[in-house]
């Protein structure tokens, strides 16, 4: 039994830049006028919606998976070396 690899926007970029791609590709024929037929315009229409709506969820993932490694770090770690300044300013002075 072979086990799946989970897939974060890191291995699977190739899938987001491919959806983002076919979505600019049906707005460019949205603006370029050239549907014909209505029925080919609402299927192609609701493509594209489903395509957003993932999108913007692979985004929003993207987003929460930021802000938990952010806040993963101990924000002191990052003021320590101003804090060893302020006291070395201190003894000097």
């Amino acid at each position: 039994m072979s086990e799946q690899k989970k897939t974060t926007p890191a291995n699977d970029s190739s899938g987001f830049q491919q959806q983002l791609g076919e979505l600019e590709r049906i707005v460019d024929w949205f603006e370029s006028g050239e549907m014909e037929d209505v029925e080919e315009a609402l299927e192609t229409f609701k493509r594209g919606m489903e395509l957003a709506r993932e999108l913007e969820k692979r985004l929003q993932e993207a987003e929460n998976t930021v802000q938990e490694i952010t806040q993963g770090f101990d924000q002191d770690s990052f003021g320590e070396a101003d804090t060893d300044e302020a006291d070395t300013d201190e003894e000097s002075a």
